[in-house]
């Protein structure tokens, strides 16, 4: 291994290690103001908010998630009042979701979250040149490449 090599494999462990810290600060964050949902969840909620005629078809698409995990997070969504079921005359055989009160509520709050963390990220990217953004973009589509396979 080269030592630029040594000192990337450093600097990815590094960052993951940051990212797990992030990630638990921001659930901590997360719990406090949107309970204790799932993002899986949280990213359902807002699926149905933005989108009409939502079904487990279309969360999965979507949220590229399997259909059992659509139905686990949905049911817990369900449980909690947090989303409705209603069927349409001329398709009495697919079950579509609306949200309730408190569940446009959470999604409210959970898009704000969202528009946060996008704007510190825009922030700290508009430091970067063009260049560096040009090859950072190459290293992170491999990695992610690697990753799912």
């Amino acid at each position: 291994m080269t030592t630029q090599t040594e000192k990337m494999y450093r600097t990815l462990i590094k960052l993951t290690h940051a990212q797990e810290i992030h990630r638990e600060k921001k659930r901590e964050t997360l719990l406090k103001d949107l309970g204790n949902y799932t993002l899986t969840q949280l990213h359902i909620l807002s699926c149905i908010q933005q989108h009409d005629a939502v079904n487990n078809k279309v969360l999965s698409d979507a949220l590229a998630l399997t259909k059992a995990a659509v139905s686990k997070a949905v049911n817990k969504l369900l449980k909690d009042e947090l989303i409705t079921t209603y069927q349409v005359e001329d398709n009495q055989k697919s079950i579509f979701y609306q949200l309730t009160k408190e569940g446009e509520h959470i999604a409210d709050i959970h898009h704000v979250l969202h528009e946060q963390v996008k704007a510190n990220y825009l922030n700290f990217l508009a430091t970067m040149d063009d260049e560096t953004l040009a090859k950072a973009q190459l290293f992170l589509e491999a990695l992610t490449n690697y990753l799912e396979e």
